[in-house]
């Protein structure tokens, strides 16, 4: 029987769906009209591939193609002397994503 428990994370393994909330600030309160903003929202299914997989997969599928495009939001690696610094930390995601596929082998 299915079961829905919150946590942080720390004490309990994922196995299964997990609905990550995640927020850049915990400066600002959190409420109706400002939750769009404030609080991003991501699913991460374990099902039948493990936690390892099922992250590269996030990675490899959203995270990096929408960080690839992306203009904003870089913060002071946002002008064109940032450039090298972001296709740097980009590369080096891929190459992090890659390990996460052979270390998912390792511990089956």
């Amino acid at each position: 029987k299915p079961k829905l428990f919150i946590t942080e994370g720390k004490d309990s393994s994922l196995n299964g769906v997990a609905v990550i909330f995640l927020r850049p600030s915990s400066t600002r309160a959190v409420v109706g009209e400002n939750i769009t903003k404030e609080v991003n929202v991501t699913v991460l299914d374990t099902t039948g591939v493990g936690l390892l997989t099922a992250i590269q997969k996030l990675l490899s599928d959203i995270f990096i193609p929408t960080l690839r495009v992306v203009e904003n939001g870089w913060g002071d690696l946002g002008n064109k002397e940032g450039t090298p610094v972001r296709l740097d930390f980009l590369n080096n995601l891929d190459s992090f994503v890659s390990v996460l596929g052979g270390a998912q082998g390792s511990v089956e």
